[in-house]
């Protein structure tokens, strides 16, 4: 088959149609979109379409990798603007796209007796390189698609480019590549009559569409770090909790159409009941996969000292020894450091590891230092008005009892004033400075020998 190029159209994608056409497929009429198409609000194409449309070289790898012909796609389908997202082709490719993004993430799982694993997408390349044509479908309005083999294209109806979301619509390419090594048994033989295999877990369509519709809900974005690929993480806050999460390739509303899918196949589409091994809804897949955490932030602003903070946060006292000032820089660069981690660190324990390191590093604060403490003194001494305002946030009683006498003594004795001596025999007085109270409380031999 000739190669082709396909060059995307500079119409603007606010400018798609809103009445129904009517295009021709094989001698048959029919209107695109149809009565009852999804809204691009709900099929998200015109999401889809923004992510490649604008990349040559990924619209080429697409309409290669689906071995598409031009003869096939255009005349109204879109061959000639690839851009629309109202357009059967855009849409095709958009399935073919997520084909591509849940290769970058999951292999395929489980079917034992399928060739040997292989990517989602190179999957469908092998298997479908007689490519696909569009078709109406009248004759079989429940028809989504119909795979032939040995030189004829695959059937895609407007039904399934219309009433299908672009995420789940992707899963029936992996659906009718199947079939290029498996059909179907007798339609009679399962509830829906129709697509009919034997039992999940056979190397069979319905199974290897379940696989991979369970592979793309239970995908998480991806992102390379440090030159490894990871899960990305967003941040944000559940009540006053400070959370971490994978981000999922899909929005939650595709992943829960993608296991309503699931659940509907193995319910119909099988002649013997069939359990899915694995989980029902998109909350039991994050739990299973430890999709969120925990993840608290490192407040910078507790390693920062102030008086008004004083024994409050995690700060050092940088007054009782000015070397805690160089221990609080340190701690907070480390505080720092480690917000700036939390996003690139992958689950849990990724989280943990992070915050233990984060534990070790953290610098321990220095005791007090005699000289930074004299000092303190001394400046306290030349401002305050009475003892009391010595040591109004508790720096020196912190430091021990002595520091706090000796730093009082010198006061008083420094501001002693002879008029106090007359009040020597008086046991309750009281010197304007607070002094005798501080020294010697109801020690009335204290309060005597200080005045004499």
């Amino acid at each position: 088959m000739k190669t082709t190029i396909l060059y995307p159209s500079l119409a603007l994608l606010a400018a798609a149609a809103a009445l129904a056409l009517p295009v021709d497929a094989a001698a048959e009429t029919c209107s695109v979109p149809p009565s009852g198409a999804m809204s691009l609000s709900d099929s998200r194409d015109d999401i889809y379409v923004g992510r490649w449309c604008s990349n040559q070289s990924t619209i080429n790898s697409l309409w290669n990798g689906l071995s598409l012909d031009a003869d096939l796609w255009d005349e109204g389908w879109g061959y000639d603007n690839v851009c629309d997202p109202q357009l059967f082709l855009p849409r095709l490719l958009n399935a073919a796209f997520n084909v591509t993004k849940v290769q970058e993430i999951s292999r395929h799982f489980g079917e034992n007796n399928a060739p040997a694993r292989r990517l989602w997408w190179d999957f469908v390349k092998e298997r479908e390189d007689d490519g696909y044509e569009p078709k109406c479908c009248n004759d079989e309005p429940g028809l989504n698609a119909a795979h032939f083999c040995c030189g004829y294209s695959t059937n895609l109806c407007v039904k399934w480019a219309y009433k299908i979301g672009a995420a789940v619509r992707s899963s029936t390419l992996i659906h009718e590549a199947t079939h290029e090594d498996e059909g179907h048994v007798g339609d009679d033989e399962c509830n829906n009559g129709g697509s009919c295999d034997t039992h999940y877990g056979a190397y069979n369509a319905n199974t290897m569409q379940i696989n991979y519709l369970y592979d793309a809900v239970s995908a998480y974005q991806i992102e390379a770090v440090n030159g490894k690929q990871q899960r990305k993480v967003t941040r944000f806050t559940s009540g006053a909790t400070e959370m971490c999460a994978y981000i999922p390739l899909w929005n939650d509303a595709e992943r829960g159409a993608g296991l309503d899918q699931i659940s509907y196949r193995l319910n119909n589409n099988f002649a013997s009941g069939s359990v899915f091994p694995k989980y029902g809804d998109v909350d039991s897949v994050d739990d299973a996969y430890g999709a969120s955490w925990t993840c608290a932030n490192c407040d910078v602003g507790k390693y920062t000292f102030s008086l008004a903070n004083l024994g409050k946060n995690k700060a050092c006292n940088e007054i009782a020894n000015k070397a805690n000032a160089g221990v609080n820089a340190a701690n907070r660069a480390l505080c720092s450091a480690f917000n700036g981690k939390i996003a690139k660190a992958p689950g849990a324990a990724g989280y943990q590891t992070i915050a233990n390191e984060l534990y070790l590093a953290t610098k321990p604060c220095l005791s007090y230092n005699q000289t930074d403490l004299d000092a303190y003194c001394s400046a306290q001494q030349a401002k305050a008005k009475t003892v009391n305002e010595l040591d109004p946030y508790g720096i020196l009683a912190s430091n021990g009892f002595e520091e706090e006498l000796e730093c009082a003594a010198d006061y008083c004795r420094d501001r002693f004033d002879l008029a106090w001596q007359s009040h020597a025999n008086e046991p309750t007085w009281d010197d304007p400075l607070g002094c005798l109270d501080m020294l010697c409380d109801d020690d009335t031999e204290c309060r005597r020998r200080f005045l004499v």
